[in-house]
């Protein structure tokens, strides 16, 4: 492996790829392994056979009951829903559903944490197993986009 502008060239068979947290995990055979900002990158080369392990991702519905009794309280709750609204689909007024990597998952996390307030207000995270359609059944209005699939338009 070597940096030249930016640029990861990966030229080590049998070389293996991760993500964790903000770093490019490399391990190449027999040799020590290497941790890469992802913030330093601008591109990766790959070269050969070298196996690339993409992030895991979770099924996750957030929901959430803020108080809007005070002014304070209805800017938290707009400033809860536009924090979900970046990392998933609204399926009910106070319900997203996510797919996340860990790393997102904790992001999110703490920049909600930041924002709620554990006196008034409610958060709550559930992880699901499996594919959705193994445990959502909806009826009625259902605007839900499966970004992962293709979208015709």
């Amino acid at each position: 492996m070597y940096e030249l502008n930016s640029t990861v060239y990966i030229t080590t068979q049998n070389t293996h790829l991760r993500l964790s947290n903000e770093n490019l995990v490399v391990e190449p055979p027999d040799q020590p392994m290497r941790h890469v900002p992802l913030h330093h990158l601008t591109a990766i080369v790959l070269l050969g056979n070298i196996q690339v392990t993409t992030p895991m991702r979770m099924n996750i519905l957030i929901t959430y009951d803020v108080s809007t009794v005070t002014p304070q309280g209805r800017k938290r709750l707009r400033q809860v829903a536009k924090a979900c609204e970046a990392y998933g689909q609204r399926v009910q007024k106070s319900v997203f559903e996510c797919r996340l990597t860990e790393t997102q998952l904790n992001v999110l996390k703490l920049k909600l944490l930041r924002i709620i307030d554990r006196n008034e207000d409610s958060l709550r995270f559930y992880r699901l197993p499996g594919d959705r359609q193994q445990w959502v059944e909806s009826y009625g209005r259902d605007a839900y986009v499966d970004f992962e699939e293709p979208i015709v338009i």
